[in-house]
């Protein structure tokens, strides 16, 4: 396993994830924990006041044959950072605003320039099992239960066919409790 730490200016990430280089939202990414945007909009609310919203935890998977299966044409798939992303391309787009009701354009000159900078990515080049490991030692705060730890096997048939049948939920406890539910099934029918 290996890394290398880089940065990339906000636009351009904005413009890599409308592409579809990176990827914010593997198989393995989490659901949202909250519904509705208090929490994209306090990462923008720290990103404009000129506060780090820390590393993007990537992987690197253009020479990774299983995983371009999965995800054709994706050069990174996002570890930790996917609702950092997420919310930095959803201002941008303007599907929220800030606490105070403005726009990506109606910011003022400090603060655009603030929401311009760079963000610092750890870019892994590994295998799923690292990439799983990466995760969880990066999720220590909230730990990763039984079920987050499969689902950040990307090229996992299970992770697959879980993560499509709960997609579409909005509550996070179900979702889990659907998986949990199927992967009792799957396992005790063997």
């Amino acid at each position: 396993m290996d890394y290398i730490n880089t940065q990339l200016d906000m636009m351009d990430v904005i413009m890599d994830v409308n592409a579809g280089v990176i990827n914010p939202d593997p198989l393995g990414q989490r659901p949202p924990v909250s519904s509705g945007w208090a929490k994209a909009m306090g990462i923008i609310d720290s990103i404009i006041n000129g506060f780090s919203v820390g590393t993007i935890t990537v992987r690197n998977i253009t020479d990774d044959v299983p995983n371009q299966l999965v995800y054709p044409g994706v050069k990174w798939l996002v570890i930790d950072g996917g609702n950092r992303i997420r919310a930095i391309r959803d201002f941008q787009r303007g599907e929220f605003t800030t606490f105070d009701g403005r726009n990506y354009r109606q910011l003022t000159d400090r603060e655009k320039t603030n929401f311009d900078k760079a963000l610092n990515f750890c870019v892994y080049i590994c295998t799923d099992r690292e990439a799983t490991e990466i995760f969880r030692r990066l999720n220590t705060v909230t730990p990763v239960n039984r079920i987050e730890m499969i689902m950040a096997n990307d090229v996992s048939s299970v992770t697959r066919i879980i993560r499509s049948a709960v997609k579409s939920y909005k509550e996070y406890v179900i979702a889990f409790l659907l998986m949990e539910a199927f992967l009792i099934l799957v396992f005790c029918v063997r």
